[in-house]
């Protein structure tokens, strides 16, 4: 009976592989302390382990209660993904055009190209506040907190992700040369928003259904 329960509460928890290792220890080590007790009050060892299982509640309820209880604790490896293709970011934001980029034909650059400039940097620096509150957050087990930061920070990496494409793509119309930059910012970008990409899917995996 016990060995099946066990089972049953690691298909349940199939998708919270860290949380799954800690919990099956602490059920199991549970549930085999109150069978033995069970067997010594004079029930047989079937009935015994049948009477634990039963008094300590189903394993579909069980796994609901310790994901609720683990999030949003479960956020911070999502946050730091997040952190992580932040960082990266910085290439195709600074580091690319600061190295490749040809000398520009004017004196003062362009209106259009220099809002877009520093709109994409303001953006970049929310997200990068953001994550750091997420995780922060996520660690103390501030959840809406947590939740909301980690929003903001995948929306605001998007708005500079997307001014930077447009930037990249007019500055390359506009200064002659530039299309060695384009092609290098253009995959770093992508791989960025591919890891951003993932960093919310986990972070969706770990939040508990209402």
């Amino acid at each position: 009976m016990i060995d099946s329960y066990l089972a049953d509460l690691r298909l349940a928890l199939r998708s919270r592989f860290l949380l799954r290792r800690r919990l099956l220890a602490e059920v199991e080590d549970h549930l085999r302390e109150s069978a033995e007790e069970l067997r010594r009050s004079g029930l047989a060892a079937d009935d015994a382990e049948r009477e634990a299982v039963a008094r300590f509640g189903s394993p579909k309820a069980i796994a609901t209660e310790a994901v609720r209880a683990a999030w949003p604790r479960s956020l911070v490896p999502a946050a730091l993904l997040l952190l992580g293709s932040l960082l990266l970011f910085v290439f195709p934001l600074y580091g690319i055009p600061e190295n490749t980029l040809p000398p520009a034909p004017w004196d003062t650059r362009p209106g259009y190209l220099t809002w877009k400039l520093y709109a994409s940097l303001a953006a970049y620096g929310v997200s990068l506040g953001a994550v750091l509150l997420a995780a922060g957050a996520a660690w103390r087990g501030w959840a809406r907190v947590a939740l909301g930061a980690f929003a903001t920070s995948i929306a605001a990496l998007g708005v500079s992700a997307a001014l930077g494409i447009t930037l990249a793509v007019q500055w390359a119309q506009a200064v002659p040369g530039s299309g060695t930059t384009f092609a290098l910012v253009l995959p770093a970008t992508a791989l960025t928003l591919i890891l951003a990409t993932a960093a919310a899917a986990m972070a969706a995996l770990h939040t508990p259904a209402r």
